[in-house]
């Protein structure tokens, strides 16, 4: 793993110190845990960039490898000035160190992987399959299949890759008595407005009219 010490001296020479958005979170209280599956076969990830005028660009990939989803591991990488994308390579070998920690942790690699990637635009979508996508393809492919419950036969990861956007002119409103309400947080829009090409939806994050 990455030494805390080279994280820390990484971000503060490349990036703000007040940029806070490479760690947003959004978490689902459960009980105790701050989610709570039966199946914890999971790995969930997420990848950001932050971008300095002048200075080198800073992304950082951020896993969660354990039962309770509470222990993050971090591995940053700098990129030139204003790239918001990592190139296959590069996220081949983030992604190969994150699936060895977590084997390493758990003692058997995930059989789902949902990753989740900030900061992309719809113009970048083709070049995000053919560089970070295959990148994380790449490292998955050189894993042994492994047997998992629910499988007759051994598998590797399945991965699933969501862009967040979170710049959207769409707003939500619901219709109460002839007024307009805020959509409550947690609702759900995927059909009607959404895109006829790639799967999409719209997640009410928060309660107000913009998702």
């Amino acid at each position: 793993l990455r030494s805390s010490a080279a994280i820390t001296n990484m971000l503060r020479k490349h990036a703000l110190p007040k940029r806070q958005h490479l760690y947003d979170v959004i978490c689902l209280p459960h009980g105790n845990a701050i989610i709570n599956v039966e199946d914890d076969r999971i790995m969930m990830a997420g990848m950001d960039m932050s971008h300095q005028r002048g200075r080198k660009s800073v992304g950082c990939l951020v896993t969660v490898s354990d039962i309770k989803f509470r222990t993050f591991w971090p591995y940053p990488t700098l990129q030139k000035p204003g790239k918001e994308l990592v190139d296959a390579d590069e996220m081949e070998s983030l992604f190969a160190e994150a699936l060895a920690d977590y084997k390493q942790l758990r003692g058997f690699y995930p059989r789902d992987i949902f990753f989740y990637r900030d900061g992309v635009s719809d113009g970048q979508l083709a070049s995000l399959i053919s560089s970070e996508i295959r990148g994380i393809e790449a490292a998955i492919a050189k894993l042994e299949p492994e047997m998992h419950p629910g499988f007759d036969h051994p598998i590797r990861p399945r991965l699933v890759y969501l862009v967040t956007q979170k710049r959207t002119n769409s707003v939500f409103c619901e219709l109460r008595e002839s007024s307009l309400f805020n959509v409550p947080h947690g609702v759900v829009v995927d059909k009607g407005v959404v895109s006829g090409v790639v799967w999409d939806f719209f997640l009410q994050h928060l309660p107000n009219s913009r998702p």
